[in-house]
């Protein structure tokens, strides 16, 4: 699936960059990448559920635990006191700012 959400992301830029422009046709490669979006999301959540219910219960709550850690790395916070320019690089620089 991997594979095809690339191509289909390809094909999609490929297309809009282009110099013809057909409504319809882009319609329906608009739709495809929508169609492969949404069972890729459906696959990595029947996964998801797939790998949870095998765990013991304690496995369970770590497991709990850890998804509700994920949203609170440095790079998930939107404003605040961010002091990096998104390029791994810091010294106090606001986000965008890139080094010389």
């Amino acid at each position: 699936m991997r594979t095809e959400m690339e191509a289909s992301r390809k094909t999609l830029r490929e297309y809009k960059q282009g110099n013809n422009f057909d409504e319809s046709e882009l319609r329906a490669i608009a739709q495809k990448h929508a169609d492969l979006k949404a069972e890729m999301m459906v696959q990595r959540a029947k996964t998801k559920q797939q790998v949870f219910a095998v765990l013991t219960p304690e496995q369970q709550q770590k497991a709990k635990k850890l998804r509700g850690m994920r949203g609170e790395g440095f790079f998930d916070k939107q404003g605040g006191d961010r002091d990096c320019d998104g390029h791994g690089k810091h010294n106090g620089r606001g986000p965008g700012q890139r080094y010389k």
